[in-house]
């Protein structure tokens, strides 16, 4: 009996959360609080925040007072979802949802603090406040469709694994969970056995598509095994109305290329990090921090290149 898993670690996303359903206590003016540099997440330790870009190289651009709103804008056309502003005005990018045990008092972001303010990029900025909402593994916040008993929890690691017998597999959704808009990440290894379709995905339906021709609408990660043409690949895809919209087959070598990961990484034997960033304009998807795929509403722009679709 052929026995496949699918490890997935516990990962925060991000959560829209109107003005009227915000707790005042815990949304304490920032250091910058304008729309202009999207919503406001915190006050984070900088050292502690993953895959930080610098708008132009590694280092983080240095701004001043007057030019600093030009942080969000130079984050954003790039395919990242997060602004992140030290006191001394520098800026970086990232679209890794921080962890919320980096998140430092206030004061670590006034002047001359060690912290940095995080602002989420979304359309509804000045309406709207967003919060980090992690999601743990367990059988009280996750709901198996179907086959539970192919789910297992791990309380030390925060993990979970998924695994198949035979041709028997299941599906797993975040339970009662349901957002407009946002980010959702995770971190997971997948397994490399021949026929089997492993994937993270953000769909409308109240239950996950079973069969490809169901017409759900919805954003995923689909992982390709050990198919003889694209082994250890990665596609890509968003459907609309049972239509897809956009694609694109990453194969291991090209992911490999833009994070930097040894020839023998692949998606099967490392954890990597998987972020979908939906908005009303534009969806981004990122590995390990990297944007590799970008679609708006009249292009997909791919890592390395820009490949021009109807919009």
């Amino acid at each position: 009996m052929r026995v496949c898993m699918l490890l997935l670690l516990w990962v925060p996303y991000l959560y829209l959360l109107p003005h009227a359903g915000a707790d005042s206590s815990s949304n304490a003016d920032p250091p910058i609080t304008t729309a202009m540099f999207g919503s406001y997440l915190g006050c984070f330790d900088l050292s502690r925040m993953l895959y930080l870009k610098g708008v132009e190289g590694q280092q983080g651009k240095q701004y001043s007072q007057a030019t600093i709103k030009q942080c969000m804008p130079d984050c954003s056309t790039k395919g990242y979802s997060l602004s992140i502003i030290t006191p001394d005005y520098r800026c970086w990018c990232s679209i890794s949802t921080p962890d919320a045990g980096a998140q430092e008092p206030e004061s670590a972001c006034s002047h001359n603090g060690h912290g940095a303010a995080v602002f989420f990029h979304h359309a509804a900025a000045s309406a709207q406040h967003c919060r980090l909402a992690p999601i743990p593994f367990t059988p009280k916040h996750m709901q198996a469709v179907h086959n539970a008993q192919y789910v297992s929890y791990d309380d030390i690691l925060q993990a979970m694994t998924v695994k198949m017998e035979g041709s028997s597999g299941t599906q797993v959704m975040v339970d009662g969970s349901s957002q407009l808009y946002g980010q959702v990440e995770v971190t997971a290894m997948v397994s490399s056995s021949p026929g089997i379709l492993t994937a993270f995905q953000w769909l409308d339906a109240d239950v996950p598509a079973m069969v490809e021709s169901d017409p759900a609408d919805g954003i995923s990660f689909k992982f390709i095994n050990d198919h003889p043409g694209a082994p250890n690949s990665i596609w890509i895809e968003a459907a609309g109305r049972g239509t897809r919209t956009s694609e694109l087959l990453l194969m291991q070598s090209q992911y490999q290329k833009l994070l930097g990961l040894g020839s023998d990484s692949k998606t099967s034997n490392t954890l990597l990090v998987y972020t979908i960033f939906w908005q009303p304009h534009q969806i981004v998807w990122a590995v390990n921090g990297v944007p590799v795929f970008i679609r708006t509403s009249d292009s997909m722009k791919v890592a390395g290149g820009t490949k021009q679709v109807a919009g």
